[in-house]
């Protein structure tokens, strides 16, 4: 093969690598904390993107959503795990303050999923989250604060 048809080859092929790389964000699925607690076995052990709000109790940090909360039937209680460094960031700075606060926000999070194998954490949560990636965070008013 002519070597310029081979460069010119190569050179087309890595600038689809990174025009594939560069859009990945675009193409980032969220999937409903709902969604998530209702089928864990299909999620467990991957990393997803999901919404949920967060709060702080003395032992934990908690995640849920308003419209699928735990019951007496059906324990949708989740905890998240913050690794070391996550408040190095300009959300993570902001959640860091909300949390200290003992107050709530909406977050949008990646994170690794755990639906089975629980119990977690001194308070035995059903699920369990391990932070990846904080994408936004908003302080909930203190009328939507706590569960």
């Amino acid at each position: 093969m002519n070597r310029h048809i081979w460069i010119t080859t190569l050179l087309m092929l890595f600038m689809g690598v990174v025009s594939s790389l560069s859009t990945g964000d675009a193409r980032r699925t969220t999937i409903s904390f709902c969604d998530l607690l209702s089928a864990p076995q299909k999620y467990d052990k991957n990393v997803v993107a999901t919404e949920a709000v967060i709060h702080s109790t003395y032992h934990e940090v908690h995640l849920y959503d308003f419209r699928c909360k735990s019951t007496q039937v059906d324990n949708r209680s989740a905890s998240i795990e913050l690794p070391d460094g996550w408040d190095s960031t300009k959300l993570g700075k902001k959640l860091s303050r909300v949390l200290r606060h003992d107050r709530s926000a909406d977050i949008v999070f990646d994170g690794v999923f755990y639906g089975t194998g629980g119990p977690y954490g001194p308070e035995q949560t059903k699920f369990r989250f391990v932070l990846k990636r904080l994408v936004s965070v908003e302080e909930l008013p203190k009328t939507k604060n706590h569960t």
